[in-house]
């Protein structure tokens, strides 16, 4: 489901299926699965997240602990150690061709860490404004329309190449997690690592969201006060 939010207002406009037809010119877009149930319209998008986030962590029951960015702000965005990327709040973080962003450090909690999953989204937006089939009128902001192919093209597998950065962001610990598979993490240490995430096409895409899973063979240590 896509979930479209006023940018000045924070409200909830609507929930839609792809693709979505008509300009989304002064509004965003959150990516929901339907793990999440009904939705409300007029709730807080920070509330609906936390459930969006809840539903996916549901779907691994063993990774503890979760890190995750919708990238409403860009505060957890390294612009140092990012290249070719434009980054801007509200959903604004788009990665140019052989272009990558890089999250800032995060710390993983989990005693004997052991298994790293990551799920991320990401769409295109076309500017131009043109024609496109099911409009009555020309609209200069569309969800997931590709001029090159002149169609709506959804969200897969070959856009981003993405892998667990050490906290330096040089060093490689998990390479090319495919979105929602769980992966091994071999070394209990460093527990500080970033994220990385790398274009591998030929077009601008937008980076939706990230939720980094992690589990082990105990509970999260909570974190200090």
């Amino acid at each position: 489901m896509k979930v479209l939010v006023d940018s000045q207002n924070g409200n909830i406009q609507g929930v839609y299926n792809t693709p979505l037809k008509f300009s989304i010119s002064g509004k965003y877009v959150i990516d929901v699965p339907p793990e999440v149930g009904n939705i409300t319209i007029g709730v807080d998008p920070l509330v609906l997240i936390a459930a969006k986030q809840s539903a996916l962590m549901s779907l691994h029951p063993t990774l503890l602990q979760t890190i995750g960015d919708e990238f409403l702000d860009i505060s957890l965005i390294d612009q140092a150690l990012s290249s070719r990327a434009v980054v801007a709040p509200n959903k604004g973080v788009v990665i140019m061709p052989g272009g990558n962003v890089m999250t800032t450090i995060m710390a993983l909690l989990v005693p004997d860490l052991s298994v790293v999953s990551v799920i991320y989204h990401g769409f295109l937006l076309n500017r131009d404004i043109q024609q496109v089939p099911d409009q009555t009128e020309p609209s200069p902001i569309l969800y997931g329309w590709d001029p090159t192919s002149s169609s709506f093209v959804d969200f897969g597998p070959g856009v981003f190449q993405v892998d667990v950065m050490d906290s330096t962001g040089s060093v490689v610990l998990v390479a090319d997690l495919q979105t929602g598979v769980e992966y091994p993490y071999l070394d209990s240490t460093p527990l500080d690592v970033r994220l990385r995430f790398t274009s591998l096409v030929t077009i601008p895409w937008y980076l939706s969201d990230y939720l980094l899973l992690v589990g082990g063979s105990g509970p999260p240590v909570p974190p200090l006060p």
